[in-house]
């Protein structure tokens, strides 16, 4: 399986020369990937530069709240609630769910 992971982190950072319009979507499934692999740092910057580009992406929040609480860092997961309840309640709702297990 990490090998799976691996080749899909090849594939998102090569594609981010390909595809410079579709950025934020490529940071976004790569902080997915590194997530799941357990990198949760790289993931984090990755969320990170998908917002600069798309601030107002819903699910880069949302994963960027889950990552947080991976870390175990439940402020920086509220941040990303606060914002959320802007954008999408009911995803906002599906973040506090996650913060208060």
């Amino acid at each position: 399986m990490q090998g799976k992971f691996d080749e899909a982190v090849k594939n998102y950072r090569q594609s981010l020369t390909f595809k410079p319009h579709d950025a934020y979507l490529v940071y976004y499934k790569l902080g997915n990937t590194l997530r799941l692999q357990g990198k949760l740092n790289e993931a984090i910057s990755q969320y990170q530069k998908a917002l600069k580009l798309k601030p107002n992406y819903t699910n880069v929040h949302y994963n960027l709240g889950l990552t947080h609480m991976l870390k175990g860092d439940k402020n920086s997961a509220l941040k990303q609630y606060k914002i959320l309840k802007y954008l999408d309640n009911n995803v906002a709702e599906q973040l506090f769910k996650h913060i208060h297990k």
